[in-house]
């Protein structure tokens, strides 16, 4: 047996299977997690959490909040009818401690796979002791440069011990502004988290914590034809692979788990908004929903939306960085899988029972040009052959390498690819581990910049093409934008992708006659060309309701560079009826720095009659670093000075704002 092979018998030999654990012990210890995650993020922790407490002899359920049968949260009453499976798993659930893993999104807005859940649990009919019987912690994923920090963390924990439910240990609250992101808090919560539990459950004389040099089994079985790893086959994808990624025209069975709205769109537009030599890449991309566009004689939208709402896709990773991660597995991409999830607790993929090819599921699936998490560090110092990388490894993983990781993964955004490129004595035993290793690719989601009562066809959006150097000058791309950027339908008339609508956070007031205010640099101005179009559709319509003022204060570098939708918002100022103004601030034309919150403070009387008498509705949209925080200060100025009142009675006003929503925000990084 060769030196490889016997590394990865001993791999092999030394994972641990559900059946190993001890299910004597684990009767009694019961651990149940639930998540809230928008963008993943939070479900990441909360499968950290999960691994950690198996190898601590839990008995561990892991979900989704919307997806946890509620009703397991109580105790089961005479009142209450259950069939036999449901009282099993109800008493499952019984004596376990709970743990909620959720994060805040928007405006303070709780996730999309958590909001049934958060519906229910405001029910008033629910009693101030209903959960009394229930242990359970929190722990929020947030950031501090917005105004409501981990917002939904907070409440979900005065709700529950509104209920009754007793808190085991106390909750934690991570910052994505954090040098070290959320593991600057994550590490040592979960450190106090362990030493409370084990306080709480100890492990009987002879059982001890499972140590991190064994593996648990992978969560999903990869079923192939013929043996992938270390074969030397020809790694290339062969023509007929070429000719299957070449096709353009998509089908919704690649992504059998979307949303129950989502359609095939065509691509009909891909337009540079920005001047040609200005350094960024602005895109103007449009979408036709009209069922003619996937066949049908009749031209009637596939989708409906409103102003504010927002578009979701899922991107396609490029062809050299699959080439590049094939070659460095030795995997030919012309392999057909199928997919079998061994681990109940983990997410589908969303192509389910169809096989596809290891190229597709580089290209459409897993992250692969995605920052590695902690995890795979952890779990990748299993595969070194090299002693050296195996040692690396293991720091990078455990909670002293935190700082180091930061400095080689986080701040450099390695990638997958890059990381595996790194490290060349990772060998995968089995392709099982590949799944464990790389998470799924998550879908984007952008807002809309067109209204569909001027465009009932048509979808719009946005796009700000990413590109950027890290601190060691390495030029970055973006996964998405990078892939929207091929999508080129002067030459190809036929480029559909699967999409869906999702509601934004942002909604218009109810009255066409109350005043708005956009606050939106670059392409954070994006909806507010929906809110116009749609109030000038109702215009036309309307029986001679007056318009109230619509104010949008738009921000970039340069007029002639990066004015997005000059031409749109110049013309609708000459249409007297809408009542429109622009307002704008160009940051490097002039010696000094002039920025969109300069621009309402220089305009502070026509603000403040706005906000204090016409109560306008405010809306912020664009990048969330400082911006959001900058033009809130610079209201609370307007507000105090212009009204003659202390700083605290203008944020106290703001506040009362932003409850009943005429204080808007929707900002991303």
């Amino acid at each position: 047996m060769s030196a490889y092979q016997s590394s990865h018998a001993t791999v092999c030999s030394s994972l641990i299977s559900n059946n190993q654990l001890n299910s004597c012990v684990m009767q009694e210890r019961k651990i149940t997690i639930l998540y809230g995650s928008q963008t993943g993020c939070a479900q990441e922790i909360a499968e950290r959490i999960q691994r950690d407490a198996k190898r601590r002899h839990f008995q561990v359920k892991l979900s989704a909040l919307d997806d946890f049968p509620i009703q397991h949260l109580f105790l089961p009453t005479n009142a209450t009818t259950t069939t036999n499976h449901e009282e099993m798993d109800t008493q499952q659930q019984q004596g376990s401690l709970f743990i909620f893993v959720v994060s805040t999104t928007g405006q303070g807005d709780e996730p999309d796979n958590m909001k049934k859940f958060w519906t229910f649990l405001r029910r008033k009919s629910l009693t101030a002791n209903c959960l009394n019987h229930l242990k359970f912690t929190v722990f929020g994923l947030g950031d501090s440069s917005y105004q409501k920090f981990n917002f939904v963390a907070k409440k979900l924990h005065r709700r529950l011990l509104q209920l009754g439910a007793k808190e085991f240990y106390t909750r934690g609250f991570a910052d994505d502004q954090h040098p070290n992101g959320v593991d600057g808090t994550l590490v040592k919560w979960l450190v106090g988290l362990w030493d409370c539990v084990m306080k709480l459950y100890p492990l009987p004389a002879g059982v001890e914590i499972i140590q991190p040099t064994l593996l648990f089994e992978p969560r999903y079985k990869v079923h192939v034809n013929d043996v992938l790893m270390g074969s030397g086959g020809d790694n290339s994808v062969g023509q007929s692979q070429q000719q299957l990624v070449g096709q353009l025209g998509e089908t919704l069975d690649y992504y059998s788990g979307l949303p129950s709205n989502a359609i095939v769109a065509k691509v009909i537009e891909n337009s540079r908004m920005t001047s040609e030599n200005h350094w960024q890449d602005v895109r103007h991309i449009v979408f036709d929903i009209s069922s003619s566009s996937n066949g049908q004689e009749e031209e009637e939208p596939l989708l409906k939306y409103e102003p504010g709402d927002v578009v979701g896709f899922y991107p396609k990773n490029l062809h050299e960085p699959i080439y590049q991660l094939l070659n460095r597995l030795n995997l030919n991409g012309e392999q057909k899988i199928y997919i079998e999830k061994i681990d109940k607790d983990a997410p589908d993929f969303p192509f389910q029972n169809r096989a596809i090819t290891i190229f597709e599921l580089f290209e459409r699936y897993l992250d692969i040009q995605g920052t590695p998490r902690r995890y795979f560090f952890e779990l990748a110092s299993h595969f070194a052959m090299d002693s050296e990388e195996k040692e690396r490894l293991e720091y990078f993983g455990s909670s002293d390498g935190t700082d180091d990781l930061y400095r080689y993964n986080h701040k450099e955004k390695r990638t997958y690819v890059e990381v595996f490129e790194d490290f060349k004595s990772i060998k995968l035993p089995k392709l099982d581990f590949l799944l464990d290793l790389i998470p799924q690719m998550k879908p984007r989601y952008f807002s809309i910049s067109s209204s569909q009562s001027m465009y009932p066809n048509q979808i719009h959006i946005c796009v700000a093409i990413v590109k950027f150097t890290t601190p060691f000058k390495r030029t970055r791309f973006g996964v998405c934008t990078s892939w929207l950027t091929t999508l080129d339908p002067v030459n190809n008339n036929n480029i559909q992708i699967p999409i869906w609508i999702t509601k934004g956070t942002m909604t218009l007031p109810k009255s066409l006659e109350t005043p708005m205010i956009m606050v939106g640099p670059g392409t954070g101005v994006a909806p507010f060309r929906s809110f116009i179009q749609d109030r000038l559709i109702k215009l036309e319509s309307s029986t001679g309701v007056p318009l109230g003022k619509s104010v949008i204060v738009f921000g970039n570098r340069n007029y002639n560079d990066d004015f997005l939708y000059k031409d749109d918002f110049e013309q609708l100022e000459e249409v007297e009826q809408m009542n429109f103004k622009l307002l704008t601030a160009f940051s490097r034309d002039q010696s000094n720095k002039f920025y969109v919150q300069h621009k309402l403070f220089q305009e502070s009387k026509f603000i403040y009659d706005l906000v204090m008498n016409k109560h306008a509705y405010v809306y912020v949209a664009g990048n969330a670093k400082r911006m959001p925080t900058d033009v809130y200060n610079a209201f609370v100025k307007i507000i105090q000075q212009e009204g003659n009142i202390t700083q605290e009675e203008a944020i106290k006003y703001l506040s009362q704002m932003d409850a009943t929503k005429r204080y808007q925000q929707e900002t991303w990084y």
